[in-house]
């Protein structure tokens, strides 16, 4: 069951990011996706000093969350993380960052994709 929404959250749907070897390629799709909330902050001010440099003229938000645990692309470990869907825009998780001090939560720099991946 899910969660009812909080004062200030966007409802948000997020994608897992898959690839499939087909004759020596591999082809990038989506799971199926699931809704959950989360606040929707852009990324401004100071804060942009933070992004890498080249990130920095792309559109970029922070998204909070206390219940749901999204992952970013690792090359090492060889996932491709997930997609957000924002706004009819695609979003890929770029950081993840947790916090369990006063208030337990898990904060999100998501950056927008230019080439949309189509939706399952």
């Amino acid at each position: 069951m899910a969660r009812r929404k909080v004062l200030g959250e966007q409802a948000l749907t997020a994608y897992k990011v898959v690839a499939t070897p087909v004759n020596r390629k591999n082809i990038i799709s989506l799971e199926p996706g699931f809704t959950w909330f989360a606040n929707v902050d852009p990324i401004t001010g100071w804060r942009l000093t933070t992004v890498p440099e080249g990130d920095r003229n792309k559109k970029n938000l922070y998204l909070h969350s206390t219940d749901v645990e999204l992952e970013q692309p690792d090359q090492e470990a060889g996932t491709l993380g997930h997609v957000v869907v924002y706004r009819g825009e695609q979003y890929m998780i770029r950081d993840v960052m947790h916090f369990d001090r006063v208030l337990s939560h898990t904060e999100y720099r998501v950056m927008r994709v230019s080439s949309p991946i189509p939706l399952p």
